[in-house]
């Protein structure tokens, strides 16, 4: 018998009339079309087994091909091929596919040689339903039989069937947006709708999808299952008369996780099918305890409406419940910030009357010593340095205690105290008769004993690191004649606690506080001082330092602030919440990055700029709500295109 080749599946034609027809895939050739050669079929078969060969193969060729194959009836026509011709490849594939433990099939595909044309159409089945436990075969099989774009094209959607199988795979803590519960029976459908969903921007979890079955499946399935619910956000009970059946264990104890511990989450039932005329007492009682007062759905485009509702719903009332606890939050921090500016004030003026006070005993005390020895006076050289005696009431001395360089203008700067291991000090005014007008560079540096200093209201500079490591400082005054205060100037001050910035100040350093690890407030009522660098004291001084904004849960910004400065919040670790004014136009790079305790933070409409990363690494529960309208594309006009790079949590547009 002569054998005749299908050019589409490559089996062999039989004659009909005056034409060829595959048995497999029905594919019909004049006999100027058919190629072919000579050839006894395998085994040598008969004209009946033949022709049932030949039918069988098409029955199975039409089930699998079709839109929704059911895996009972391939699995059927798989078992007719079989019977007639027990090795053929196409039909043990088909056969072992559904089956629970995949070892068959992989032998199949391990062990077998076949043509390019059976090695595609196998590739295209196993892909629809990949596992992660053939993927490997899978894989394997198409490198070794197929070619050139074919191979190139098979291989590209392995990966990306592979890529969403395992997205999401064992991390039941992801949170999604649509929990769907169906019946194994309804998988082809489940598809259908899960793809709807993602298409339209709303994730899914589907345990066919995102646990796996069988061997190698997740210890304690149900127990996952439920842990995936609490992570859902609304639940979509996909309906048929299988799906409802009380004998179907998985569904019914997703119902009754739905009944018993989850009674809040918003619930839709999308029918696949209508309700039989008697559905059994129990499904009925447990269908109506999980899904009360519903309202169904049978079109896919109505669920997607739905279930986006829903979800928009649990948006707003989520983004009240946070404006409230920001609010909340804004107010307390601006009650206590007013109740310390206030405790501060009262403390400055009564430091601003006692060095009066003692600015008029020292006063005192020089004249006296210059009625009793008038005759000791001298004239100072302009280069000397300190020599004086004199002496407080308490008997330290004053003058002695100190280098001093009288300037060309006539002023006196304070150069050293020489005192290491004096615990409080008292600067005096005049030093020979020559106003001391500044502090100079490492004045006081490394006086570790030094607790107090009383800075007179005659200063005006405070130089760089004039105050650094001195330790044990917890209290200082500046007075309101200071107009510049230098970088890292009470650097490592391990125990200042508080310190005010009077508005006479119109310069402050790099980082005058860093280290201060006891430092809890620090007020600024200078109108517009320059800050160096990017420590903007401008937006808040407090950035000056790690240790303190970890003391400040919730911060308020002055509201005639308008800008933040990059990196102004960075890694401020204890920080929940802050509010920001409306004065604010610009935020930049970084500024509340690696905040790991922020909760919620609202951006006002009036920030016109935002910079680059700004909330990167700032924890995945956080809320950020922005005033502005989000743009069809993009960000609005004056944000950095990767503003939000680097950060996992939630963002809301369109206000509060």
């Amino acid at each position: 018998m002569e054998r005749m080749i299908c050019q589409c599946c490559g089996e062999a034609l039989r004659k009909r009339g005056d034409v060829y027809v595959c048995g497999y895939c029905g594919a019909t050739y004049r006999d100027d079309q058919a190629e072919g050669a000579a050839d006894l079929l395998k085994g040598l078969l008969d004209d009946f087994k033949l022709e049932q060969l030949s039918n069988a193969r098409r029955r199975l060729y039409e089930t699998t091909h079709e839109k929704y194959p059911s895996s009972q009836a391939v699995t059927q026509a798989a078992g007719n091929v079989l019977s007639i011709n027990p090795d053929d490849f196409m039909a043990r594939v088909y056969l072992h596919s559904h089956d629970s433990d995949p070892h068959e099939l992989i032998g199949v595909l391990a062990r077998s040689e076949v043509s390019e044309w059976e090695a595609k159409e196998t590739v295209d089945w196993l892909v629809r339903s990949l596992d992660m436990r053939t993927l490997a075969a899978v894989k394997d099989f198409a490198d070794r039989h197929l070619k050139g774009t074919g191979k190139t094209e098979a291989l590209n959607r392995i990966e990306d069937e592979a890529f969403k199988l395992d997205s999401g795979v064992y991390d039941l803590s992801l949170k999604r947006d649509v929990f769907l519960c169906y019946s194994t029976e309804d998988m082809p459908r489940v598809i259908e709708v899960m793809e709807t969903f993602e298409e339209n921007g709303l994730s899914c979890f589907a345990a066919f999808r995102n646990l796996r079955h069988g061997k190698g499946a997740q210890e304690n399935y149900q127990e996952a299952i439920f842990r995936a619910m609490k992570n859902c956000r609304v639940f979509v009970f996909l309906s048929s008369n299988s799906s409802r059946d009380p004998n179907r264990k998985g569904v019914a104890e997703e119902l009754d996780h739905l009944v018993s511990d989850l009674p809040k989450k918003p619930r839709v039932e999308y029918l696949l099918e209508d309700y039989p005329e008697r559905m059994p007492i129990l499904a009925k009682r447990r269908m109506e305890e999980a899904f009360p007062h519903l309202e169904h759905c049978r079109d896919v485009d109505d669920l997607i409406v739905r279930v986006s509702g829903l979800l928009d719903a649990e948006e707003n009332a989520e983004r009240d419940r946070v404006r409230k606890i920001a609010e909340e939050a804004a107010s307390q921090a601006r009650e206590a910030a007013k109740a310390e500016f206030e405790a501060i004030e009262a403390e400055r003026a009564k430091q601003q009357k006692e060095l009066e006070e003692e600015r008029r005993r020292l006063e005192k005390e020089k004249l006296e010593l210059e009625k009793r020895k008038p005759e000791d006076k001298k004239k100072k050289d302009p280069g000397a340095k300190a020599i004086g005696k004199k002496e407080s009431a308490s008997g330290k001395p004053v003058e002695s205690s100190f280098k001093v360089e009288i300037l060309d203008s006539g002023e006196a700067k304070i150069e050293k105290f020489l005192l290491k291991n004096a615990s409080e000090v008292v600067i005096p005014r005049t030093y020979g008769g020559f106003p001391v007008t500044a502090i100079g560079e490492d004045a006081f540096r490394d006086c570790a004993s030094l607790k107090s200093v009383t800075i007179p209201d005659c200063i005006k500079t405070i130089d760089e690191c004039a105050f650094r490591d001195c330790t044990s400082l917890d209290n200082v005054s500046i007075p309101e004649s200071v107009v510049s205060i230098g970088r890292s100037v009470f650097s490592h001050c391990a125990s200042l606690k508080s310190i005010f910035i009077p508005k006479s100040v119109e310069k402050i350093g790099f980082n005058p506080f860093v280290h201060c690890s006891a430092l809890t407030s620090i007020q600024v009522a200078a109108d517009n001082p320059t800050y160096d660098s990017y420590d903007n004291c401008n937006a808040i001084i407090e950035t000056a330092t790690k240790k303190l904004i970890s003391g400040c849960a919730k911060t308020v910004i002055r509201e005639d602030i308008n800008s933040i400065d990059s990196l102004a919040f960075c890694g401020c670790e204890s920080l929940v919440a802050i509010a920001i004014p409306r004065s604010v136009t610009s935020i930049k790079d970084s500024a509340f990055a690696e905040c790991p305790s922020l909760a919620t933070l609202v951006i006002p409409s009036s920030v016109t700029t935002l910079g680059y990363s700004v909330f990167a690494r700032c924890p995945a529960n956080c809320a950020i709500h922005f005033g502005h309208k989000k743009p069809l594309f993009g960000y609005p006009d004056g944000f950095d295109k990767n503003c939000l790079f680097g950060f996992k949590g939630k963002v809301y547009w369109g206000g509060k």
